[in-house]
Order: C-alpha cells, then structure tokens, then sequence
C-alpha cells in the first residue's frame, strides 16, 4: 500500500444557481445542482479520471429526465432568467488529511459560467474544459469495454440483468451484487488504495444484517418507468429511472430511509457488469 502521506486525493466540487445544472467528468454523470436540488456538492473523484487528457463538464437546464438531458424532445429554447445565475465547478488535488476547501487545494482545472438577472439565453447549454493529467491510476476496467448501442436487443438484456439483480437482493442475498459488482471493487481498491475485499465484506454483512430486519425488501421495478441512457462516450449505460432515482432501490427503514443502488453498466467479456 502506499505510504497515506504520500497519498493525493483528487476531488470534485460545484455548485449551481439560479439555473439547475448536472455535471459530469468524463462523459460520466456526477450529480445535479441547482435551486431545486441543493447548491453545492463536493466529494472524491478518484474513480472517475483517466490517464491523459480529462474532461468537466456541466449541461445547463438539463431536460425533464436523463435521456433529455442534453437534447429534451421540445429542442433548445431561449428563456429568460429573473435572478443572476451561476454555475462553477473544479477539479482539485489535496493531499492526504487536508480540509477540503482549505489552502492545501491545488486546481487543476475550472468551469464558471455566470448571467446577469433579467437576461435570455437559448438552452440546453454545455460547457466544458480539457486538460492532460498525464499517468493516474492505469486503465480501469470499463475502458475495456466495447461502445455500446442502444437498441432493442440490449435494452432487454438490460432489463434482464435488472430483474436478476432485483430478485436477488429482494431475497436478501448479496452474492449476485458482488459477482457482478466485481469490476467497480476492483477499480475502487485501486483509486484509493483499499485493502483488497474491504469493501465486498462490508457490502456483505450489511446487506445480510438488513434482510434478518422485518422492514426489509426492494421496492416494484416497471420497465416503463425506466430511462437508461449511454454515458462515458457510449461504454456505458446509467440504471436510470424517469424521475432521476436509481431503479433499484430498498424499502423505507424504519426511519423512513430508502436506500439506493446507484450504478452503471457496461459489457465486459460478453456479460454485463456493474463498472461505476
């Protein structure tokens, strides 16, 4: 393993307002901001650089759901915005242990687009930049991975690999999740130095420990609720629904708690697997 403090953790962070906005690194979405969606974020993006040159992008009042987030069925239009609008996002490196926000950050490339109150514009609008980062952390496993077309053989494939998963999990048995999760494992004890099997271990007892309690379950999929869209420039495919929500998702805890499983797809070897 290396040595923590010559460990260097690159992180994302954005904030959006007045407009909303979902960003993306490398083609592969992040999160939204926005009035409606919380303002900033942050958080680690290891996992999602490439050796060479990476991209940071944001799409601007993104479409009604994720396919359309670029290109919504009613086309661009010009709207006009009644207060002043922003959007700024980075791409940084801190070294291990520093604050994130605090002086130690170094970064290393920017996006920040802003508009005075009261003035139109046409959207949906992308913005970006590139910059070469040189040798990262290798290739990860989705780069192997063919493009993918969209069409109607794979989206029932895909739905298929869905109902396995749901039906898997409704029954409290996380061996399916991590079999086919083994690709994102592998590609998350690499971007941050994690003992090999940590993390499966961890997946695995809480997911054992969660079925034994009598709230336990994963709420109805229906495949017209689904939205799944092309990501990573077409290697992979987002588990999507139309209101923004991971499909798969757990029954309400006794708090009231949902959780979500959060993915992304590509083909590997002629399978389906789980790479983000």
């Amino acid at each position: 393993m290396v040595d923590k403090k010559k460990k260097k953790f690159y992180v994302f962070e954005c904030t959006a307002s007045g407009v909303n906005a979902e960003f993306y690194l490398n083609d592969i979405p992040i999160i939204r901001r926005g009035p409606e969606l919380g303002r900033s974020y942050g958080g680690p993006c290891n996992q999602y650089l490439i050796d060479g040159v990476n991209e940071l992008s944001a799409i601007l009042v993104p479409g009604d759901s994720p396919s359309e987030s670029l290109h919504s069925k009613g086309g661009r239009q010009r709207i006009k915005l009644e207060e002043e609008a922003f959007v700024k996002a980075e791409l940084s490196i801190y070294p291990f242990g520093a604050v994130m926000g605090g002086p130690a950050k170094k970064v290393l490339m920017s996006i920040d687009w802003k508009l005075e109150a009261n003035q139109w514009m046409v959207f949906q609008k992308a913005i970006g930049a590139r910059m070469d980062l040189g040798k990262l952390f290798g290739e990860w496993e989705w780069q192997k991975a063919p493009r993918i077309e969209l069409n109607e053989e794979t989206v029932k494939e895909i739905h298929k690999f869905i109902e396995d998963l749901h039906l898997s999990l409704a029954a409290g048995d996380p061996d399916l999740f991590l079999e086919l999760g083994e690709p994102r494992l592998k590609d998350l004890e690499k971007a941050f130095d994690s003992p090999p099997g940590e993390k499966e271990e961890l997946i695995r007892k809480v997911t054992l420990d969660d079925a034994e309690q009598d709230w336990w379950g994963m709420e109805d999929i229906n495949p017209d609720d689904y939205d799944l869209r092309l990501c990573a420039h077409d290697k992979m495919v987002e588990i999507i629904n139309k209101k923004w929500k991971p499909i798969l998702q757990e029954s309400p805890d006794l708090e009231g708690g949902v959780g979500t499983y959060s993915m992304t797809i590509s083909k590997l070897d002629d399978q389906w697997k789980i790479v983000r």
